[in-house]
């Protein structure tokens, strides 16, 4: 088994004490910052998102007579699709590479002590709401994201 170029050879009680404490701060981040902070920064980031979205498309026809306008919405569109994609493709990799670490530490472990902490741990995930990401959220976001301003501009426009 190969980690980041070292080969695994038996978990350390280090290694599974630091996952411990991750595993700490995640439930304490979760747990504080659920229905506050956090789904208040990422559904305001798909908002923006979506009205830029809709201000790209709408502000096309015009773009020759109001270049700054135009520009402002492809600049603000551009800007959270970067965010959007790159943050909920983060917060799935959380969830990912933890488990595929479990994974490769439940293959190795050698007593059963060992064996029996390990499958006790669970893979660190990000929660938003009551919701958790997992690895097809950022697909899920940017799907609903694009439903979202379908939406808008055919409501806009009847």
């Amino acid at each position: 088994m190969l980690i980041r170029g070292q080969e695994l050879r038996e978990i350390s009680k280090r290694a599974l004490l630091l996952f411990k404490s991750i595993l700490i701060l995640e439930k304490d981040l979760n747990t504080n910052m659920k229905y506050n902070g956090i789904p208040g920064i990422i559904y305001g980031v798909w908002t923006i998102e979506i009205l830029g979205f809709y201000g790209t498309i709408k502000t096309v026809p015009q773009f020759f007579s109001n270049v700054f306008l135009s520009s402002l919405f492809v600049l603000a569109f551009i800007n959270m699709v970067i965010a959007c994609v790159c943050g909920n493709t983060m917060e799935s990799k959380l969830y990912t590479e933890s488990s595929e670490l479990l994974l490769q530490w439940k293959r190795t472990a050698r007593n059963k002590i060992r064996k029996r902490e390990i499958k006790a741990l669970y893979p660190a995930r990000f929660r938003v709401g009551d919701n958790y990401v997992d690895q097809a959220t950022p697909l899920v976001a940017q799907d609903f994201i694009a439903n979202q301003t379908v939406s808008l501009i055919y409501c806009c426009n009847a």
